[in-house]
C-alpha cells in the first residue's frame, strides 16, 4: 500500500524499551523535518494533493490523510474504512534509538461472498552507524473471489551495503508460493554517486 512511502514519522520521539540492535543515532529530527537553505526548519504538511500529515504538540504525526491514525507508546498504525469493509494495522517495535526493528501488520477486507486477509512481520537489522543492513519479510495471504480461494506465502530477505554513508548494494532474494505454485528470484542493485549534493534528502526516480 501507499502507506509505505508516506510515513514521515520522527520514531525517535517515541522509543520504547527494546535493545539497541544498532542505530545509535540521538537525532530527534525524522524524515518529516525539512531544513531549508536559510537554516530553518519545517515539519513537513502535505505532499501536492496525495497526503496531508497532522502532527500532535511533541511534532509526532498522528493523522495522514484523514485516513490512517497513529498512536504511540506502542506504535501503532491503523485505519478502518466508513463503511467497516476493510482494516489495515501495523504494530511496530523500536530500539532505544528509535528505529523500527520489528513490523507487524494486518490486512483484511471483506465485500459479501469476497474476502482477502494479510498477515506479515518484517525484522530490520542495522549497524552501529545507524545503517539499515538487513530486512526479513514473511507474509501470508488468503484471498476468496467469487467462491475460488487463494493462497499466497512468501519470504523475502533484503541486504544493504554501506560505504563511507553512502547505499552502494541492494541484494534481494524470495522464495514463495502462489496458490501452490513454488518460485524463487532474486535480485542486485548497485548505486553510484555524483558530487551533487542533495541538500533535502530527496529520492527522485529517473525515468
Amino acid at each position: 500500500m501507499a502507506l509505505t512511502i508516506a510515513l514521515p514519522l520522527a520514531f525517535t520521539s517515541c522509543s520504547d524499551d527494546d535493545d539497541d540492535n544498532g542505530g545509535s543515532s540521538s537525532s530527534s529530527s525524522g524524515v518529516s523535518i525539512i531544513t531549508t537553505d536559510d537554516g530553518n526548519q519545517y515539519l513537513l504538511r502535505n505532499i501536492g494533493d496525495i497526503f496531508t500529515y497532522v502532527y500532535d504538540s511533541n511534532g509526532r504525526c498522528v493523522n495522514i490523510d484523514g485516513d490512517f491514525t497513529i498512536t504511540y507508546n506502542p506504535c501503532v498504525i491503523s485505519s478502518l474504512s466508513n463503511d467497516d469493509d476493510y482494516e489495515y494495522t501495523i504494530n511496530l517495535t523500536l530500539n532505544n534509538s528509535g528505529y523500527v526493528t520489528k513490523m507487524v501488520s494486518y490486512y483484511s477486507y471483506v465485500d459479501g461472498k469476497d474476502s482477502d486477509t494479510e498477515n506479515s512481520t518484517t525484522n530490520f537489522s542495522y549497524d552501529s552507524s545507524g545503517h539499515l543492513t538487513k530486512m526479513e519479510t514473511t507474509t501470508i495471504e488468503n484471498e476468496i473471489d467469487n467462491n475460488i480461494s487463494y493462497q499466497y506465502t512468501g519470504n523475502i530477505s533484503s541486504s544493504f551495503t554501506w560505504k563511507n554513508g553512502d547505499l552502494t548494494k541492494v541484494e534481494t532474494s524470495e522464495d514463495y508460493s502462489d496458490n501452490g505454485e513454488k518460485s524463487t528470484c532474486t535480485d542486485t542493485y548497485t548505486y553510484e554517486y555524483g558530487n551533487i549534493e542533495n541538500k533535502y534528502q530527496q529520492y527522485l526516480l529517473a525515468f
